[in-house]
C-alpha cells in the first residue's frame, strides 16, 4: 500500500517527471555497459545503424552522398528498392532533402530540422495544450521520442503534422484539414485519423468527401512529379505501391523481421503460432494480416455492444476524447508491422485528453509504454532473441483499449 500510495500519478506534471527518471536509470545502466563492455542492451541509443531511415533512403536516390556505409534499401525483404515501398510524398521528401544537401547545406543540419524541430515547435504551443508543465520537455528522453530521433523515420512528421491537425481542428478547420493531408500523404496508414473530424451530433460528410479528395489530389500530383523524372528514380512505379506495400509487409512478418522494434498485436500472435506450429504459422501467413486484424478489432467491438449495448459507439461519435484514444490505440495496435516510433501517438491523447480522466491503471500503462524494454529480452521463454517489448506493449495497448471498450471498467481517478 506504501509503495501504491507514493507511485500515485495525481497530476501531469508528477507523471512526466517519474516517466524521465525511469528513462534516465534505464540510459544511465545502459551507458554503462557500453562504457565498460561495449555492449549496450538498449541498442538504439549507440546503433551504428542511426539516422537510417533517413540517411540510407535519401541516398538510394542518388542526388548526394548521405550515407557512408552498405545501402541496405536496395537490397530490402521484397528485392524491390525502397521506392516501391512508401507513398510519393515521402520519395519527394527525400529528394528535397538531399538537394539541399547537395547545395551545401551540412545533412546533420537538415536531419536536426526535420527530426527534432518539430518536437520543439511543439514545445513552443504548448500552451494549446490540455495537459500542459513547465517540465514538459523532459520528454524529450522518453523511448518513443528518442527512437524516432535515432531512426529518421517519417513517422516522426506524421506525428507531427497529426498532432497540429488536432490542435487546430476546432478553430481553424482548413488548416487542420491541411495539416492532416501532409501526414496522410508521408504515411498512408494515419487515414484512419479522418474519424477526429466526426463531429457533435452528426457526421460532415460533406466536409470528409471533400478532405480525401483534396488528399488524392495531393498524392497524385506529387505521383505525378515522380514519374516524371524530377526525382532521380528510374524504378518507381505508381501503380504497383501497394503491391509492393503488402509484399514487403508479408516478408517483414514471414521472417519475423517486424517484431525486432513492433508494438503490433498481429506480430507476436504470429510469432508464437510460428514457435509452436510451423504448418500452421504458413498456413497463417497467407491470410491477410490487414484483414485479420479489422476482424480482432470488429470482434472487440462487437462484445463491447453486447456487453454495453450502444454505450460505446455512441462515446464514439460524440465523445472526441474518447475517440481520440481509441483511434491512437488502434491505429498502433492493428497495423500488421508497427515499428515503436510509432509509439509518438501515445503522446497525443497524454497531451490533448484531460489527464484527470485517466483511471490510475492506464495511467501505470501509458507509463510503462514509454520506457525502453530491450534489458529483457525473449530468449528464454519462445527460443527468440527479441525485446520483451514486442510482447509487453501490444498487452499494455490492449488493457488501454479494453477499458476505451469499456470491455474492464477501471476506477476513473478523481
Amino acid at each position: 500500500m506504501k509503495i501504491y500510495n507514493k507511485f500515485q500519478l495525481n497530476s501531469f506534471e508528477e507523471f512526466i517527471k517519474k516517466v524521465f527518471f525511469a528513462n534516465l536509470v534505464l540510459m544511465s545502466f545502459d551507458f554503462l555497459l557500453y562504457v565498460f563492455f561495449d555492449e549496450p542492451i538498449i541498442s538504439y541509443y549507440f546503433n551504428i545503424d542511426r539516422f537510417a531511415d533517413f540517411f540510407k533512403a535519401a541516398d538510394s536516390l542518388h542526388i548526394a552522398k548521405m550515407w557512408d556505409g552498405f545501402n541496405f534499401y536496395d537490397y530490402n525483404l521484397t528485392n524491390k528498392n525502397i521506392h516501391h515501398v512508401v507513398p510519393p510524398a515521402t520519395i519527394f521528401f527525400w529528394a528535397i532533402s538531399s538537394y539541399i544537401v547537395k547545395i551545401g547545406i551540412s545533412k546533420y543540419v537538415v536531419y536536426f530540422s526535420f527530426f527534432i524541430l518539430p518536437f520543439i515547435i511543439l514545445y513552443s504551443i504548448r500552451d494549446k495544450f490540455v495537459n500542459n508543465s513547465k517540465y514538459l520537455y523532459l520528454l524529450i528522453f522518453t523511448y518513443p521520442i528518442l527512437i524516432s530521433i535515432q531512426r529518421g523515420n517519417v513517422a516522426t512528421l506524421v506525428f507531427f503534422f497529426l498532432t497540429l491537425s488536432i490542435i487546430y481542428k476546432k478553430k481553424k478547420l482548413f488548416l487542420s484539414i491541411f495539416y492532416f493531408i501532409i501526414s496522410v500523404s508521408f504515411k498512408v496508414t494515419p487515414f484512419i485519423f479522418i474519424m477526429q473530424y466526426f463531429k457533435n451530433s452528426k457526421i460532415n460528410f460533406i466536409k470528409i468527401f471533400v478532405l480525401i479528395l483534396i488528399t488524392l489530389l495531393a498524392l497524385n500530383t506529387l505521383i505525378v512529379i515522380i514519374d516524371t523524372r524530377i526525382v532521380d528514380t528510374k524504378i518507381y512505379n505508381s501503380l504497383n505501391f501497394f503491391t509492393y506495400l503488402r509484399s514487403y509487409n508479408e516478408a517483414a512478418i514471414e521472417n519475423l523481421a517486424g517484431l525486432r522494434y513492433g508494438s503490433s498485436i498481429y506480430m507476436p500472435i504470429t510469432t508464437l503460432i510460428k514457435v509452436t506450429n510451423e504448418n500452421l504459422f504458413q498456413s497463417f501467413i497467407k491470410l491477410n494480416p490487414y484483414l485479420f486484424n479489422f476482424l480482432l478489432i470488429s470482434i472487440l467491438l462487437i462484445l463491447s455492444i453486447i456487453k454495453n449495448k450502444l454505450h460505446f459507439l455512441n462515446n464514439l461519435f460524440f465523445n472526441e476524447d474518447i475517440r481520440l484514444e481509441f483511434i491512437c490505440i488502434s491505429f498502433i495496435l492493428f497495423m500488421p508491422v508497427t515499428a515503436d516510433y510509432y509509439l509518438l501517438l501515445l503522446f497525443i491523447p497524454l497531451i490533448l485528453i484531460p489527464f484527470q480522466h485517466f483511471s490510475f491503471q492506464k495511467k501505470i500503462c501509458y507509463f510503462l509504454l514509454l520506457l525502453p524494454k530491450e534489458i529483457i529480452n525473449t530468449n528464454i521463454f519462445i527460443g527468440k532473441d527479441l525485446p520483451i517489448g514486442a510482447f509487453v506493449n501490444p498487452i499494455l495497448l490492449t488493457i488501454i483499449l479494453f477499458d476505451i471498450l469499456n470491455l474492464i471498467n477501471f476506477n476513473k481517478s478523481k
